[in-house]
């Protein structure tokens, strides 16, 4: 009689054992994937040979638009656009802060529209077709990158070249990740980056 009870009791233990194993890899896997993401995403961009037609910055932080600014200057693009401009803002007032002249000035374009990743993605696609340009150099801050490569690939034709390059906020520098507000800014972004990685399609919530 004892037979019986005892075969159920060791599948029961495999069961245990197997389920206990999936969540340790799955454990291990999250912290190793976000300590990748944490070291990726505060390497600065590089400042290389690879030209493209356009400079695209996503709004969010003010380092991003002299980045920009300084890559236009530099000669890295021919045209700048910034996407997810906040439209109560005097955007002449701010091209002509960071222009500098009007040869700059006239090279630099905005978007009104874009009110997260997704939308700077379709918002900057429109304007590429309508300049016909086919190569960009996207740029955003380092832990906005992976999730905003994504959104981009999704939105643009694979024929489209995007370089991107990567900003750290001033912040962000000399600070260590297990800084309690850099640690916390990573771990949400590394989480926003999993679900947009994992879904097909664009949740239902915006981000």
């Amino acid at each position: 009689m004892g037979k019986p009870i005892s075969g159920a009791m060791s599948r029961l233990n495999v069961l245990k054992f197997i389920i206990k194993t999936f969540i340790l890899m799955g454990v291990i896997l999250f912290i190793g994937g976000f300590a990748w993401f944490a070291h990726h995403v505060q390497t600065p961009g590089k400042y290389d040979n690879q030209h493209t037609e356009a400079l695209v910055v996503l709004t969010g932080g003010a380092d991003r638009i002299e980045i920009g600014f300084g890559l236009l200057r530099a000669k890295y693009g021919e045209k700048l656009f910034i996407s997810g401009v906040y439209q109560q803002l005097d955007v002449k007032r701010l091209l002509r802060s960071r222009a500098q002249n009007a040869d700059i000035y006239t090279r630099v374009f905005v978007g009104l529209n874009a009110e997260n990743t997704r939308q700077n993605a379709e918002e900057t696609y429109v304007w590429l077709r309508q300049n016909n340009i086919r190569s960009l150099r996207l740029i955003t801050a380092g832990y906005h990158m992976p999730r905003s490569l994504i959104e981009f690939q999704r939105v643009l034709p694979s024929a489209y070249r995007i370089i991107p390059h990567n900003v750290v906020p001033r912040a962000m520098h000399g600070k260590h990740v297990w800084s309690r507000g850099i640690f916390r800014l990573l771990m949400r972004e590394y989480l926003k980056y999993l679900v947009v990685r994992f879904l097909p399609e664009k949740p239902s919530f915006a981000f």
